[in-house]
């Protein structure tokens, strides 16, 4: 075979400019204030991180209960699936990519949202908080967001390369908006997390 033509297994996987752009997201993610706040409480650290809920054999409603174990997934489950190139990605599309990520956030909301009303001295509102859309509005344009005056840290995944083409800022840019547009109780996924994005 000469090998000009890529193979099956090539076609499968994620593109490299949409996987770079899927890896800065999370690296926004990752490196989110809200996770290096010493605030933040173990139970939900593991939420986000790991995907796992403390206490969730004593959720009642079964259905919650199965929604919330049938899929396990936190950001650090999100890194090991995007992997370190293309070839290590379990995701073939960005899409993939945006809705495990929304998955993260939904499950925190609704479990969250089970706490308020049934076990409040566990419920965290900061957590609960975090997974909402906040006040200011994400849709505007992204050159009209001013970076935070103090840029937390990459601490999970540092960015590979010093900046972002136009194009690959732009793919982080629609993939961020993929992961806001659905809404989970009448609230957007994971905006306090991307408000305000800077992918510079």
């Amino acid at each position: 075979m000469s090998g000009e033509s890529p193979t099956n297994k090539e076609k499968e996987r994620i593109s490299k400019p949409a996987h770079a752009a899927c890896t800065q997201v999370l690296a926004m993610l990752l490196g989110h204030e809200t996770l290096q706040s010493p605030s933040l409480s173990t139970a939900a650290r593991s939420a986000l991180l790991d995907g796992t809920y403390a206490n969730i054999d004593a959720v009642e409603p079964a259905d919650l209960k199965a929604k919330l174990t049938r899929k396990t997934m936190g950001l650090d489950v999100v890194q090991k699936l995007l992997g370190s190139k293309p070839s290590r990605c379990r995701f073939k599309t960005c899409e993939r990519f945006s809705k495990d990520v929304r998955l993260v956030f939904q499950n925190i909301l609704l479990y969250q949202s089970y706490l308020k009303d049934h076990a409040p001295k566990v419920y965290d509102p900061t957590l609960f908080e975090t997974s909402q859309l906040s006040p200011e509005p994400s849709s505007a344009a992204p050159s009209s967001h001013k970076p935070p005056s103090s840029t937390p840290t990459l601490s999970h995944r540092p960015s590979s390369s010093s900046s972002l083409s136009d194009e690959d800022k732009a793919k982080c840019h629609g993939i961020v908006q993929r992961i806001m547009k659905y809404k989970e109780m009448g609230v957007a996924m994971a905006a306090p997390f991307f408000n305000p994005v800077d992918v510079s």
